[in-house]
Formats: C-alpha cells, structure tokens, sequence
C-alpha cells in the first residue's frame, strides 16, 4: 500500500517538473512582452542616457532573452527570485513576511 502511493506520488513529481519550467518560460516570455519599462519604473525621469545604460547591463536586460531566461533560472533554482521595482527588497523576503498571512486568510476561507 505504503509502496503504491511512493509511486503515485512521484509520478505526479515528475510530471509537475516539466509543467513548471513550461508555465516558467511562459511567464517569463508575456512579462517580457508587456510594454512596460521596468528601466523606467526604477529610474528617476531624470536619469541620463548612461544611467539607463548602465542599469540595463547590471539587469542583463542588454542580453538575448534566451540568456536572459537561463539567468533568471539559474538564480529562481537557487532561491533567489530577484528585488522588488516598487520598494527594493528581496522578493524571497517579501513572500516569507506575506505567507503567513496568506496562509491564515486561506484556512479562514477553507474554514468557511
């Protein structure tokens, strides 16, 4: 019985590994497609031409985006899922300070 569900169990590991890094990519390829700057959303308006530069290259943003997605990977693989453009803090950070309210607001309405 204990050896059926081991197996059921990483079945569905298996196949959510390659659901993962397929929505990853679709994710990563419409945020790209946006027309939003994050440039722009970081950067005062009076930022020069050299500044705007400069942030890109420290982002890779001036990189292909094949590059840009095996970057992203690499760090998302290792916990590191990049800074906030709103408030500058580590987004691994704000997810742990958020989770624990999620997670009550979601008992709550399972409770419900």
């Amino acid at each position: 019985m204990l050896a059926v569900l081991a197996r059921q169990v990483l079945a569905r590991v298996l196949i959510a590994i390659p659901m993962i890094f397929a929505l990853s990519i679709v994710v990563f390829v419409v945020l790209r497609m946006l027309p939003a700057d994050p440039l722009a959303m970081m950067l005062p308006p009076t930022a020069t031409p050299a500044e705007v530069a400069a942030l890109r290259s420290a982002l890779g943003l001036d990189r292909s985006l094949p590059v840009q997605y095996g970057i992203w990977l690499v760090h998302a693989v290792h916990g590191d899922l990049g800074r906030s453009i709103t408030s500058g803090e580590t987004v691994t950070h704000l997810i742990a300070t958020n989770l624990p309210a999620t997670i009550e607001l979601s008992v709550v309405a399972l409770a419900f």
